[in-house]
């Protein structure tokens, strides 16, 4: 059975148009598992597509505008490096897999897409699965049977809901990605309006049940720094909020849970923000406790959490040299926000920031995260993302 499907995919990885392939490739990413198959099928799956992506592109000359993520991708790579390095010297397993995994996801990343002309089939193809993890958990929410044989977490905690992801972060920021990439494209492109409004109020109804956070909060920031920014106009933000009080009023009628507005509202003993500030303190001061500080395990076993901020997070785990790092990373891009690009990146890499401030490895952790990352910085400024009028995504008016 194995070598089939391993067979299958590689005919489908060698003989399908690449565009197809890279979709499919990133429709994977919001999906952990499906019911019990084992998620490491389908991170093999993830990392052998994002190699056969590569080897099929090697005919392609280097797309020019990859030099402005390389700063970025060397970046990335030598903080996993010391990572790595660093958690295995102590040994802490959580610092070792969190570089690993950073070195896998930048160096895949960068294999299958610097010789891509556009790769915006990563960001729709991300979008299409999240679709999917939605409706599996809104079916879920609503207690149908074969789409709880589909949840590969069968516990996922009081008031959590995973759909086809780890957990209920993970999918609440992947539905908050795609509902914002589904609604940016229905605002500003008129082919396929309907269906991406429909996608866009999907991820929307997944998110309000899932019981996450994160998702809301990068949905929320990156669409009110759009609006900002004068790439989306007011009747598209009232347009939106509309639907989204439909959507609560029909799932409330429904009898679903809101889990996500439910845990807004309730502060709990130790605020709205859980702790979170507090914690993050805790972590600055540890960070430069020594050279290399003491590594995540021991700072979650003294203050029973870990830091949700990502500079911090990589000081507890790596010292001060960390900590630089990825405040260096974070401040890059915060400055990204501010440059001429199209409002399709500017929307990815708002709702990127804000998941890097709430999160403690936010954009730079994960094959999915650093894909979109790298996906839409390697765009020139100057030039648009895609689309077949590129000056209407360029106007201010957008």
């Amino acid at each position: 059975m194995a070598a089939c499907g391993a067979l299958a995919l590689l005919l489908f990885a060698g003989t399908y148009r690449l565009a197809g392939v890279v979709f499919v490739w990133a429709a994977l990413f919001p999906i952990y598992s499906v019911g019990t198959l084992p998620p490491v099928l389908f991170d093999l799956v993830r990392y052998g597509l994002a190699v056969a992506i590569g080897v099929r592109a090697l005919h392609l000359p280097t797309a020019a505008p990859w030099r402005f993520a390389r700063p970025w991708a060397l970046t990335l790579l030598g903080l996993g490096v010391w990572l790595t390095v660093v958690g295995y010297a102590r040994p802490d397993p959580l610092d070792t897999r969190s570089g690993v995994t950073m070195l896998l996801a930048v160096a895949c990343a960068w294999f299958a897409l610097h010789r891509l002309p556009n790769p915006r089939s990563v960001l729709t193809g991300f979008a299409t699965g999240a679709v999917i993890s939605a409706l599996v958990l809104i079916a879920t929410a609503a207690g149908l049977g074969p789409a709880v044989a589909l949840v590969p977490v069968s516990d996922a905690g009081v008031m959590r809901l995973t759909g086809l992801g780890p957990s209920a972060t993970k999918v609440a920021s992947d539905l908050g990605m795609a509902a914002l990439v589904l609604g940016v494209l229905a605002a500003i492109e008129r082919r396929g309006r309907l269906l991406n409004a429909a996608g866009t109020g999907i991820c929307i109804a997944g998110l309000l049940l899932s019981g996450g956070r994160v998702g809301l909060a990068m949905l929320v920031l990156a669409c009110s720094w759009l609006l900002l920014r004068g790439r989306l106009r007011a009747r598209h933000a009232l347009m939106a909020a509309a639907a989204a009080l439909a959507i609560v009023w029909w799932l409330a009628r429904q009898g679903l849970a809101l889990s996500t507005l439910d845990r807004l509202v309730q502060t709990g003993p130790h605020g709205f923000s859980t702790g979170r500030v507090e914690l993050n303190a805790y972590a600055l001061a540890a960070t430069f406790d020594g050279f290399l500080a003491n590594g995540t395990t021991a700072f979650a076993l003294e203050y029973g959490g870990t830091p949700h901020f990502a500079p911090l997070s990589f000081g507890v785990a790596g010292g001060a040299v960390a900590f630089i790092a990825g405040a260096f990373l974070v401040a890059a891009l915060l400055r990204e926000l501010v440059r001429d690009r199209p409002t399709l990146n500017i929307g990815v890499l708002a709702a990127l920031a804000a998941y890097t401030i709430i999160e403690p490895s936010g954009a730079f952790v994960g094959l999915s995260s650093v894909t979109l990352l790298l996906s839409v910085i390697r765009a020139e400024p100057a030039c648009p993302f895609e689309g077949r009028r590129p000056a209407r995504l360029l106007t201010s008016q957008n």
